[in-house]
């Protein structure tokens, strides 16, 4: 599923480390084509950093095209709510797609679904911007995707509340900036 069809694209990732010293040798088991830069190899004023491919999914694209690709094949999809898991019983469908999400707790009685509240910055696209980038000691990443930039992030385990949180917009925001400052101005 490779392919602007599916809004599927690699992309080079990078992230700053204090010394080449720093970064895990496990790391290239895990992580396509990594690599470990070091001084000038490096877009950031660090004496290190780590390079590694990964696979960026535009929502907006890919789920469209897996909705289509299902209908084509003859799938039927049927929105319905469900007030307790015995309405699933009475179903005569022998494949049921579950995408209740965190409603799964209330409706299967789940005692172990735990939500994680994440927040996102949405930015337009910026020319010459083709690549992801994370560090910092805080959650703070970059990716570019096909139709935006996405900063993130936060991540609140236990956390239901679905509003935004201004005032973790405005940490990641100063965690972005100072992710920011070690870039050089020119990446080699």
């Amino acid at each position: 599923m490779n392919g602007l069809k599916y809004g599927i694209k690699w992309r080079d990732y990078y992230s700053p480390a204090k010394n080449s010293a720093a970064i895990s040798d496990k790391w290239d088991q895990y992580l396509m084509d990594f690599e470990v830069l070091k001084g000038k190899q490096s877009p950031f004023k660090t004496k290190a950093a780590y390079k590694y491919r990964e696979m960026i999914i535009e929502p907006a694209i890919y789920l469209p095209a897996l909705i289509q690709d299902f209908r084509n094949a003859g799938g039927k999809i049927s929105i319905r709510d469900f007030k307790d898991k015995k309405e699933f019983q009475s179903l005569s469908e022998p494949v049921i797609i579950n995408c209740t999400g965190i409603g799964a707790k209330k409706l299967f009685d789940d005692k172990e679904l735990m939500p994680i509240k994440g927040q996102l910055i949405i930015l337009d696209n910026q020319d010459g911007l083709d690549y992801c980038m994370s560090g910092g000691r805080h959650f703070t990443y970059m990716f570019r995707r096909i139709s935006n930039i996405a900063l993130g992030g936060t991540l609140e385990p236990g956390n239901w509340d679905l509003t935004p949180n201004e005032s973790a917009i405005d940490s990641m925001i100063r965690h972005h900036r100072s992710l920011g400052r070690y870039l050089k101005k020119k990446r080699n």
